[in-house]
Order: structure tokens, then C-alpha cells, then sequence
């Protein structure tokens, strides 16, 4: 399962480099596109449910969130290794791809009946300190938490319980945190028979990409924690050899020498976002990579560029310097320009996200972001779209992204053009200005968002336009 998804991936990674230079940049993603996508989207995003399967992709946790799983066994038995019993409930939970932290909370039903804050305790992995009116069932099974470590080992709960020919010393889900569920099979408790089951978990254990460096050991004790700098987010996507595009690391588990990620413009974006951006959330191992550098991206105001054989991130902020001043000398073709459209133009968003807060403990939940200024000058025409953000719970960073994909929907003038080979020291990502009077340009700014080198030996540059006093940082 996730050798072919990690394969599945590779394969579009590799189609998305092949350009000599490119600009990753959610904000910038072609609207027709994303509307398109975003219905279906919503609909499937629901994390909060227990599907039935046993080759289903898993999800990637990072930060903290509460998600359920996927049932990759269920069977009765009598707790013995006897399945013709039926006098216990046993249940494989996949979680999520490993090694994660800790298990926080565990509910059924939408009722806690373990917490780690309210007297809930484990021991080698074992749940004990159950609560509410499911504890019975509880305490006569166990339930055992398996935080997805390469190494683990087969779980003896399992083996125990339903039989060490069912669940033999092979099945020890190696990379996948999950859950070993025996509960006692009483109709008077389950009486809607079996328990849908979610936990809140600390996810995947991540690099801190401030401490990396060329030839370091790659050290094998991570970290894990809520509130995920998305900086250390996408370096751990990109490097991941299971379900991401696997850079960087060589065979004696060793840093190399930024052969494929720029580690200075990573630290450097990790100064910028260190207490404004935050990642609590999933990531689809069913999407394509592109789609979840975009989302990784949009969750910290990000550009990812790949030149010179190698990833660079920069975060979008206020007052960027200017790389280059362009005039009419360095440019050989023709001038396209592009206006923003009705259609991706916004006065009102509607952001789809996961609430923290009690009482919604992460249930799906919606904020409005109205913009009167704007609607004004639609002549009071709503003109509305809906965003998705899986990686961010933070109902006060919500409203920013929301209202900034407002601003940047009316500063949407796009620009491409050919010209000599001086254009060469800009890079995708950097701020350019346009001094063209034929349009009314002086020094007006714009960021490159991709550069070609084209068949006619020119570099073709596309941009849009940048307005500092929009941006979040």
C-alpha cells in the first residue's frame, strides 16, 4: 500500500520538475481549476468517521488533530484466540502514517472515555484510566496505542485475543500508527452496535530544519507536538521516502550537502513564520503531490521554486526587495497582460476548517469573511467561493488567509513576456518591477512565478502582480 503510493507519487513529482524552472504558490493556482475541485472536496473531507478497509491510502497527521481511522480488522472472539466467541469486540484502527506522538484523547461516540489531562494514563502503550459509560466494556478488554515507530512490534493484545495464526508476528504495521481495540461485546452498552471510534493525537514526528545541517546524522530521536511549523511540515513531505518525494538523505542516513533542497532559504522562511504560522491537521496520502505542496504552502503564505536542480522556499511578506527593474530594452516579445476576471474576483469567502475549541472539538466548521470596501465597488453584487483549510485550526488565522485570498483576487493582473538572457538573475519567487510607460507602469511590482528558458534560446518570465500592504508578514 504505501510503496505504491509513495511510487505514485515520485512519478508526479518528477513530471512537475521537468521544466528548467518552476513556482509553486497556492494563492496563484488558476481558479477555474480550484472551483471546479472545491465541491468535491468538501464533501470528502470528513476525517471523523471509521472506514472499513484493508488497502485503503493512510493519512499524514501533522500537529494535532482528532481524526478516526480505518478499520483494518474486525472480528468477534472470546478473548482467548478463539474466534467462534463472541463474547469480545476486536478492532485494528489505522490512524495515521508513523512515527506520531502521543495519543491525547479517545472517544466513542462522540464521548470521551479517555484523557490523558483527566486521569487517563498509559503504560507501553496500554490505555488505562477509562471515563463515562462505555468504561465497563473498557476495562474488562484494553486498548493498546501503537505511535507507528519503523521498528515496531506485532501487538500481543491482538495476538492474544483472536489467535496467534490470525494475527501472526507479521502483522506489526510497521509505519502506521493504530490503534489495538479489545472491548467486551455488551449489547446493553454498544447498543448501536459497534462504537464509531476517534482519538486526538500528536502527529508524525518531524525535523527541525533550524538544526540541519550538510553531513549531520540524521538523528533518530524527532520531535512532535501541536502547532507544526509548516517550514519543518514541507521539508519532512519532501524528504519522506514513503509518501514523499524522498530528498536529500543518502544511504548511511546522512544530510546531504543541499543536493535537492536549498536548506538556507528553508531556515531563513522559518524565521519569518515562527509564531504567525501554525499546521494542526491532515494531509491526504490520496492527493497528488502537487495539490499537497500547494496546501502545505497556503497553510504559511509560501512559495516553493525549483532551480538549479534544487527546492527554494520564500514566504510572501511586506516589503519584499526588488530583484530587478525591467524596461522595454530587456524585453523581446511582446507584452500579454491579463486582467482579473468576474469570476475570480471576491468580495466574500466562506473558509471551510476544523474547530479546536470545546464543545466543537474539531468538528467541521465554517468562517465568513465579508469585505464591504469591496462590495461596494461590485455595486452590491455578492461575489462569493469557498476555501478548504485541512492544515489550520486557528479560527483568528483563518479570517487572515481568507481575507488575503480576498485582497489577492483584486490585485490578479497577470503578465508574460520573452526577453535576453539578463533576465536570467531573476528567480521564481522574486520581486520584479515593470517600467513601461506604454502602460502606464512606473516601477510597478510583480512576482515571478515561473521562468523558462524557450525554444528560441529567451527566457520567458509569466507574473502577477504584488501589492506589499496585502501581505500577512
Amino acid at each position: 500500500m504505501t510503496a505504491f503510493v509513495a511510487w505514485f507519487f515520485g512519478a508526479t513529482i518528477g513530471a512537475i520538475v521537468a521544466r528548467i524552472v518552476v513556482g509553486f504558490a497556492l494563492g496563484q493556482v488558476m481558479q477555474s481549476r480550484a472551483e471546479a475541485k472545491m465541491a468535491a472536496k468538501i464533501a470528502s473531507r470528513s476525517v471523523m468517521v471509521n472506514k472499513n478497509s484493508n488497502n485503503d491510502p493512510i493519512s499524514i497527521l501533522y500537529g494535532k488533530s482528532r481524526l478516526g481511522g480505518t478499520r483494518a480488522y474486525v472480528d468477534t472472539s472470546n478473548g482467548s484466540g478463539d474466534l467462534a466467541g463472541d463474547e469480545y469486540l476486536n478492532i485494528v484502527l489505522a490512524m495515521a502514517e508513523g512515527e506520531v506522538g502521543n495519543i491525547k484523547q479517545l472517544w466513542f461516540n462522540d464521548v470521551v472515555v479517555w484523557d490523558i489531562d483527566n486521569g487517563g494514563t498509559f503504560t507501553n502503550g496500554g490505555l488505562s484510566g477509562f471515563i463515562s459509560t462505555y468504561a465497563p466494556a473498557l476495562t474488562n478488554g484494553n486498548i493498546v496505542f501503537h505511535s507507528g515507530a519503523d521498528n515496531q512490534t506485532v501487538d500481543t493484545l491482538m495476538t492474544n485475543s483472536i489467535g496467534s495464526g490470525v494475527w501472526t508476528s507479521n502483522h506489526r504495521l510497521q509505519g502506521i500508527a493504530y490503534l489495538a481495540i479489545k472491548i467486551q461485546a455488551d449489547p446493553e452498552i454498544f447498543k448501536g452496535g459497534v462504537p464509531l471510534i476517534t482519538a486526538t493525537i500528536e502527529g508524525k514526528k518531524i525535523q527541525n530544519v533550524s538544526n540541519i545541517f550538510a553531513g549531520a546524522t540524521i538523528p533518530s530521536t524527532l520531535f512532535s507536538a501541536a502547532d507544526a511549523n509548516p517550514v519543518d511540515v514541507l521539508y519532512d513531505y519532501l524528504t519522506n521516502k514513503r509518501f514523499g518525494k524522498g530528498l536529500e538523505h543518502d544511504s548511511n542516513g546522512n544530510y546531504l550537502a543541499g543536493l535537492h533542497v536549498d536548506l538556507a532559504s528553508f531556515k531563513a522562511a522559518k524565521i519569518k513564520t515562527w509564531n504567525v504560522f501554525k499546521v494542526n491537521g491532515i494531509i491526504p496520502t490520496s492527493e497528488s503531490l502537487y495539490n499537497n505542496i500547494s496546501e502545505i504552502l497556503e497553510s504559511m503564505n509560501g512559495v516553493l521554486a525549483f532551480q538549479a536542480g534544487k527546492y527554494t522556499l520564500r514566504i510572501k511578506h511586506q516589503n519584499e526587495p526588488t530583484a530587478m527593474v525591467i524596461n522595454s530594452s530587456h524585453i523581446l516579445s511582446p507584452v500579454t497582460v491579463s486582467l482579473p476576471e468576474k469570476a475570480v474576483k471576491f468580495n466574500k469567502i466562506t473558509a471551510n476548517y476544523r474547530n479546536p475549541t470545546v464543545g466543537t472539538d474539531y468538528n467541521d466548521d465554517i468562517i465568513v469573511v465579508n469585505n464591504a470596501t469591496y462590495l461596494a465597488e461590485d455595486n452590491g453584487s455578492i461575489l462569493e467561493t469557498q476555501i478548504v483549510l485541512d492544515l489550520i485550526d486557528d479560527p483568528v488565522m483563518v479570517s487572515l488567509l481568507a481575507q488575503y485570498k480576498i485582497n489577492t483576487s483584486r490585485y490578479g493582473i497577470g503578465i508574460n513576456f520573452e526577453g535576453a538572457h539578463v533576465l536570467l538573475k531573476v528567480e521564481a519567487g522574486d520581486i520584479i518591477e515593470m517600467d513601461l510607460p506604454n502602460f502606464g507602469w512606473t516601477t510597478k511590482k510583480f512576482r515571478v512565478m515561473s521562468l523558462e528558458l524557450t525554444a528560441d534560446d529567451t527566457i520567458s518570465i509569466t507574473a502577477t502582480e504584488y501589492e506589499s500592504s496585502i501581505e500577512l508578514v
